[in-house]
C-alpha cells in the first residue's frame, strides 16, 4: 500500500458556515482546516450539489499521496481524480461503508492555497532531536549521485529530525527529480555543474543551490556536495528521469 499521510477530517453540517468558504464551482461550504490544528474540516452543501450522497452524509478523511492512481487501484472508486486547483489532484474511494479522499500535490500545499495561520512557520513550530555527527561515524553507501555518508538519514526517522542530511562525492549521478522534498546543495569542495530542468548551472566551493519539488536534476563533476533534504531525502521520493 502507498505511503498515507494524514491530510484532514471532513464532517458533513447543517449549520450555517461563513460564506467566504463557499464554492461556486463545487456549491459546497468548506470551512475551519486552516484555522484547525487538526486538520477538521467542516461542510455543508447546496441541495443541488452533484458529489455523491455518501461524502455529503458521511464523514471522510483525507490523506496525501504520492501517487494517487497507485493509491486508488484495485479499490472502489467513488469520485474519479480530478483536479480542485492547479497543482493538486484529488479522488475519493469507499472503504468499509466509508467515503476516504486521496490528494496529490505537485509542488507545495501552500502555493496552491495561500493561508497563513495554516502554513506560517515560527520559531516555537520547529522541533527536533538535538544531533552532533562527525564524518567518518556514519554509515556511507553508494547512491544514485555517487558516494553518500548519511549524517542524518532514515536510521534517524524515529526522532523526527527538521531535515535529513548525506555528504555527497559526487560520481555518475542520475537525472532524478522529489515529488515530496525540497533540496538544498551546498558544495563543499570540488568544482561542476548542477543540471535544473534542463538547464546546466556551473557550481564550484561555496556554491548553493536550492531545488523545489518537481525540479529535475542531477550533477556533475568532481565535487562533494551537502545534501540536505526537507523534510528528508527518503527512497520512496526518489524519481528517475530521462537524461537530459
Amino acid at each position: 500500500m502507498p505511503e498515507l499521510r494524514y491530510h484532514h477530517l471532513g464532517i458533513p453540517t447543517d449549520k450555517p458556515l461563513p460564506a467566504e468558504d463557499y464554492s461556486q464551482k463545487y456549491k459546497l461550504y468548506a470551512s475551519g482546516y486552516f484555522q484547525s490544528p487538526y486538520g477538521v474540516e467542516w461542510m455543508k452543501f447546496d441541495p443541488d450539489c452533484a458529489l455523491p450522497e455518501l461524502v455529503k452524509t458521511v464523514p471522510h478523511v483525507a490523506f496525501v499521496v504520492d501517487d494517487i492512481e497507485a493509491a486508488i487501484a484495485g479499490k472502489e472508486v467513488l469520485i474519479k481524480p480530478n483536479s480542485p486547483a492547479e497543482g493538486v489532484t484529488v479522488a475519493f474511494i469507499v472503504h468499509n461503508g466509508a467515503p476516504i479522499e486521496f490528494l496529490q500535490f505537485d509542488r507545495p500545499e501552500s502555493e496552491i492555497w495561500p493561508h497563513e495561520s495554516k502554513f506560517k512557520i515560527t520559531p516555537s513550530a520547529v522541533s527536533g532531536p538535538l544531533l552532533v555527527r562527525h564524518e567518518g561515524q556514519t554509515p556511507r553507501e553508494r547512491s544514485a549521485c555517487g558516494w553518500r555518508d548519511r549524517l542524518i538519514s532514515h536510521e534517524d526517522a524515529p526522532l523526527s529530525p527538521a531535515a535529513w542530511v548525506h555528504a555527497v562525492d559526487i560520481d555518475g549521478a542520475k537525472v532524478h527529480y522529489h515529488k515530496r522534498s525540497t533540496e538544498l546543495y551546498y558544495v563543499l569542495g570540488g568544482s561542476g555543474s548542477v543540471v535544473l530542468d534542463g538547464v546546466e548551472q556551473p557550481v564550484s566551493e561555496g556554491s548553493l543551490v536550492h531545488i523545489p519539488p518537481g525540479v529535475v536534476h542531477g550533477a556533475r563533476g568532481r565535487m562533494r556536495v551537502l545534501v540536505v533534504g526537507v523534510p528528508d531525502i527518503a527512497d520512496d521520493d526518489y524519481f528517475e528521469a530521462p537524461a537530459q
